[in-house]
């Protein structure tokens, strides 16, 4: 792979180990494992659990606000399939915060 670093690591893969977790735990840079994923959320690198929902994604830069708008990968998602959207691994989203004012 490209751009990435040399790590030598003796696996027996006949018992379905997860080679990325491995890697992760006797090599100097980290690994997605199988049960998280990451994605960019306002532009920062963020991890989420494998299974995250575009509402998990939410909860964590707008906790207590309704009022913000939603964009996947500059689609923009309805907030009725917030709770039902599933990310994947990649995924680039944008949560804007509306704020009143005069």
């Amino acid at each position: 792979m490209a751009g990435t670093h040399a790590c030598s690591v003796p696996v027996d893969l006949s018992f379905g180990i997860d080679l990325r977790e491995i890697l992760a735990l006797h090599c100097e840079f980290p690994f997605p494992t199988m049960h998280e994923m990451t994605i960019t959320l306002n532009g920062e690198s963020v991890s989420l659990d494998a299974n995250a929902t575009l509402a998990d994604a939410i909860a964590k830069v707008a906790p207590k606000s309704n009022a913000y708008a939603i964009e996947v990968n500059r689609l923009l998602i309805p907030r009725r399939e917030h709770a039902l959207y599933a990310l994947a691994q990649g995924d680039e989203v944008e949560v804007v915060v509306l704020v009143g004012g005069g």
